[in-house]
Parts: structure tokens; C-alpha cells; sequence
């Protein structure tokens, strides 16, 4: 649509107004992922703090984790099924609600907004939190030359970006190497403890059960749950009593469902399907297992040990190793060794590790809520 050039300078002028304070946090939905939980917290405290907030989903309906959003704060509903039929109903967005910050809650859906931006000249501060290892996610992804394009579409909306969110250590470290982002641009804030504070009466009084263990996330191919079965069934055959309890649910369940049964493993092991709080079922495991192929930051391992569960993970890339004091809150295991990993169970199971509760607890005060508030707060108004 043509404009003459005093109209178009009035619309490019429009589109660059913003309202001082306001922040605009991104996400595509509000189901029960970590981003989605990080992303309710930081709209209900930054809302405390007297920020402006607002929550833009790409395809929201409600959760039960909406429910858990103040309800002063403003859900803006972009309505969109797929992220690439979002562009017009973000644009629109941003012109409306003029946001002077934008928090976008996935490499994703910084491109979009990456996009929107070039095309039609807007500036905005857009802070993007990071949500994987991103080299082996693309490594892992199915289609080579979509994956080639979205890789080199999230270089350049990262590098443009005011700031990058890194949740670990070792996803910071993989931004700098695989795609050449200045580490300065990088800051590394763990996930909060999001359990710490949620322990009511009947929680305290859950017991541990002696050889129960368990898993808590979704059934994927990236969780690794293959190599947690195998390991879990090498372990069974020095000690008959272990029990693992998988809590969550996704693609692989069938598959994973089959793989019990050819192993021999239907009586010592239990699909509990999505539950909305799991904090009776870290009180009262043995400690909670993750073989994941790789991470951002694994939440379960930072819920678990602020709940005083020790935890057992393999070393993948990256998050583990920034949550794991070795044989203080959990053990540490050589990446997709299924050999050590039903050493380290037995030894737990054995009681040849002697995890002491306060130690594990106090393991997780660095992923205060205060904590992971407060350097976000001070990234959002630098």
C-alpha cells in the first residue's frame, strides 16, 4: 500500500513509540514445559515489583499453569496454531501494546520477531532466553536443510538481540563456539527452584519408599529414556527390588511402553501419565534419574534436590554439571553409560552413598526464586 513520505514517517514513528516500563513476555503456550512455568513466575514477581507486564502466546488456552498467573497481569492471545502464521497478529501486537522490552521465551519465536522488526523498522529491547543446547538440537532435528535455515535464521535474530538468556554454563559456552555470539551479549541465569515454598502438611509426611526412583518430564527422543530402561534392567539383576516410577507424558510413550515389556520390566515399572504437581513423588523417591542425550538447563534435578531427593544424570551437554555436587546432592555419570549408570543406582539403592538431607537442600539455594528474579529484573532495566 503506497503512503507518502509524511504518512510513512508518522507509521514508522508510530511503530517506534513505546510505553516506559512496560515489559512484554513471549511464549508459545502455557503448558506444564519449564519455559512456560519461568515465564508465569517472572510475569507474577516482575508484576509485584509495580513492571508493567504482559504475557503474548502465539496459542493459548487455559492450564491449569494459567491459573497460576495473577490475574492483573493482561494474557495477550496472538491465536495463531503454528509460530510461521503469527507474523501480521505480532506486528499488530507490538503496535498496539508498545512494549519497551520484549522477553521472547524461544530462539523460535525470536526469529519472528526478529523478522517483524527488520521489515518494517522497529526498536524494540529484546532479551532472548534460550531454551536448549542448541547445536545438538539442531544436530538431532529430522530435516537437513530446514534445519541449515532455521540454524542460520537463529544467528543472525540472536546477534541482534539486546541481550541472550543462557540457562547454563554449558549452553552459554555452546552460543559462543557454534554460533560465534559474543560471550559479553551472553548472560547465564539459572532456572529457579520453582518447588522451594510449595511443601504443604501432607507433603512432609510422605515417606521414602526404599528403591523407588524416578523420572519427571516428557517422553521424548531427547530425554533418552532408552538407555534409562536398559540401565534400570542391568541394575535389576543384582538387586530384584527396584521400582521406577515415570511421571509425564509425549511421543515415545508406546514405544517406550513396548520396550518395558521386551525387557521384562512390567512389574518394576510404572507410566503415571502428566501430573500437575509432583512434589509427593520427589518426597518420596530414592532420587530422581535423568539420561537425557542433551539439555538447556534440566528443571527436575534443581525441583528435586530443593526438595531434598538426591538426583542421578548423565553428563550431558549442558545443565547437569552446573546442578551436581558429586555424592553432596547426587552423582554425576559419564554420558549414555548405561554400565555406570546402574552402578550409580545400586549404590544409591544400597545406601553406599549417604546423601545427607540439609546438605542437598542447601545445594539448591543458588536457584532461589529471589535469586533468578533479581538478576533478570536487573537485565530488563540495564
Amino acid at each position: 500500500m503506497y503512503r507518502d513520505p509524511i504518512s510513512e514517517a508518522k507509521y514508522i514513528q508510530s511503530m517506534s513509540e513505546v510505553e516506559s516500563n512496560k515489559i512484554a513476555l513471549f511464549v508459545y503456550n502455557l503448558e506444564h514445559g519449564g519455559a512456560e512455568k519461568v515465564s508465569t513466575l517472572l510475569c507474577n514477581e516482575l508484576f509485584s515489583r509495580n513492571f508493567e507486564v504482559e504475557l503474548w502466546v502465539i496459542n493459548y488456552r487455559e492450564t491449569s499453569l494459567s491459573k497460576e498467573l495473577n490475574k492483573q497481569v493482561p494474557i495477550v492471545n496472538l491465536n495463531k496454531k503454528h509460530t510461521r502464521n503469527a507474523f501480521f497478529p505480532l506486528l499488530k501486537t507490538i503496535w498496539k501494546r508498545k512494549p519497551e522490552s520484549i522477553l521472547v521465551f524461544h530462539t523460535e519465536l525470536a526469529i519472528l520477531v526478529f523478522l517483524v522488526k527488520k521489515i518494517f523498522f522497529i526498536k524494540r529491547k529484546v532479551i532472548v532466553r534460550n531454551i536448549n543446547t542448541l547445536s545438538h538440537f539442531f544436530q538431532n532435528s529430522g530435516n537437513v536443510l530446514r534445519n541449515f535455515i532455521t540454524s542460520k535464521l537463529t544467528e543472525l535474530a540472536l546477534k541482534d538481540c539486546h541481550k541472550i538468556v543462557a540457562q547454563s554454563k554449558g549452553m552459554c559456552e555452546d552460543l559462543v563456539k557454534s554460533f560465534n555470539i559474543d560471550s559479553n551479549k551472553i548472560e547465564t541465569i539459572f532456572n529457579p527452584a520453582l518447588t522451594i515454598g510449595s511443601i504443604t502438611k501432607d507433603n512432609h509426611e510422605q515417606k521414602k519408599l526404599e528403591n523407588e526412583f524416578l523420572y519427571v518430564g516428557r517422553l521424548n527422543a531427547q530425554k533418552g529414556l532408552t538407555y534409562l530402561l536398559r540401565a534400570f534392567a542391568i541394575a535389576l539383576r543384582t538387586n530384584s527390588n527396584l521400582h521406577l516410577t515415570i511421571v509425564g507424558e509425549g511421543e515415545e510413550e508406546p514405544q517406550l511402553k513396548t520396550l518395558v515389556k521386551e525387557l521384562g520390566l512390567t512389574l518394576q515399572v510404572s507410566f503415571e501419565g502428566f501430573q500437575t504437581s509432583t512434589i509427593s513423588y520427589y518426597l518420596r523417591a530414592k532420587a530422581t534419574v535423568l539420561t537425557s542425550l542433551f539439555e538447556g538447563f534440566p528443571n527436575v534435578l534443581v525441583e528435586s534436590i530443593s526438595l531434598g531427593t538426591p538426583v542421578i544424570a548423565f553428563d550431558c551437554p549442558s545443565g547437569p554439571k552446573d546442578i551436581i555436587v558429586q555424592e553432596v546432592n547426587g552423582i554425576l555419570v559419564e554420558h549414555k553409560n548405561i554400565i555406570e549408570f546402574a552402578k550409580a543406582l545400586l549404590r544409591v539403592a544400597n545406601n553406599d552413598v549417604m546423601f545427607k538431607k540439609s546438605n542437598i537442600i542447601d545445594s539448591a539455594s543458588k536457584f532461589s526464586v529471589e535469586s533468578t528474579v533479581t538478576k533478570y529484573v536487573k537485565l530488563l532495566t540495564a
